[in-house]
C-alpha cells in the first residue's frame, strides 16, 4: 500500500513528498516494490522525496514531523528569494543545506548506502544533550575531534515487528516479531563544515528490552560516503 503526500510552497524552488511503501497489507495481495518508482519519480521532478518502506503507525508519524520540517526550510527559502530584488538569494547558505543520508538494514547490521546534499534547513536538533543511560534511538553528527555538532532523537527506524490491524473497529491492534528484520530509512544532518562522522544509538532491538539504555549501534565516517 503505497502512501503519497506532496506539499509545494507557493513561492519555494524546492518541493517535499513523502512516500511510504508497505508492500504486505492484511486484506490486499503483496506489491512486489512499494515505493521505488514513486520514489524515482517524484526526484526526477525536482521533489525532496522523504520515504520508508514497510513502517508501523508510529513510524509513519515520525517521518510526517520530518516531512513538516523538510517544508519549514522549503517555505523559508522561498520567502527569502521573494524578497530578494536582485536575485542575490539565488546563493544559499551552507547553514542552510542538509545531507540526506540513506541506511539499509538487515537484523543488526546497518550500511550508509547513499548521500544527498539538497537545500533545506536540516530538523532542529534537541534542546538539551541526551543523558547517558538514556532509552531510544537517536544520531549525532560529531567532527574529526570527536565534537558533537548536532543530535536529534527519532522513532527507531529499525522495524522489528509488524502491525497487524483488525476489521472490528475497536480491536487492538497484534504485534509480530520479524525474524530478520531488512529495509531502509533516511536521516537528515545538517551540513556544515567540519562535520566528520554521523553515529547511531539505540536501544537493543529486541521488543522486550527496548527500555534498556541506548549504545552505539554505527558509525559512519561522512568523507568515505558512497
Amino acid at each position: 500500500m503505497p502512501i503519497l503526500c506532496l506539499t509545494a510552497p507557493a513561492q519555494a524552488q524546492e518541493r517535499v513528498a513523502l512516500v511510504v511503501g508497505n508492500s504486505t497489507c492484511q486484506y490486499a495481495a503483496e506489491l512486489t516494490d512499494p515505493k521505488s518508482d514513486a520514489a524515482v519519480a517524484l526526484k526526477s521532478y525536482g521533489f525532496i522525496v522523504i520515504g520508508g518502506l514497510h513502517l508501523g503507525r508510529a513510524a509513519i508519524e515520525a517521518k510526517i514531523r520530518d516531512s513538516a520540517a523538510a517544508l519549514r526550510g522549503a517555505e523559508r527559502e522561498g520567502t527569502h528569494m521573494a524578497d530578494d530584488k536582485k536575485g542575490s538569494a539565488q546563493r544559499v547558505d551552507k547553514s542552510n543545506r542538509t545531507l540526506r543520508l540513506t541506511f539499509s538494514y538487515e537484523g543488526g547490521t546497518v550500511r550508509l548506502v547513499s548521500s544527498q546534499s539538497i537545500e533545506m534547513k536540516p530538523p532542529p536538533a534537541e534542546p538539551e544533550p541526551i543523558k547517558e543511560g538514556q532509552a531510544g534511538f537517536w544520531y549525532e553528527l560529531v567532527d574529526a575531534d570527536g565534537r558533537q555538532l548536532y543530535q536529534r532523537v527519532v522513532h527507531n527506524p529499525i522495524r522489528v515487528e509488524d502491525e497487524i490491524y483488525s476489521s472490528e473497529p475497536n480491536a487492538a491492534i497484534l504485534r509480530r516479531k520479524i525474524e530478520v528484520p531488512r529495509g531502509t530509512f533516511e536521516l537528515l544532518v545538517p551540513n556544515v563544515p567540519g562535520a566528520h562522522s554521523v553515529i547511531l544509538f539505540s536501544s537493543p532491538l529486541e521488543p522486550a528490552e527496548s527500555g534498556r539504555p541506548a549504545t552505539e549501534l554505527a558509525r559512519f565516517r561522512l568523507t568515505d560516503n558512497p
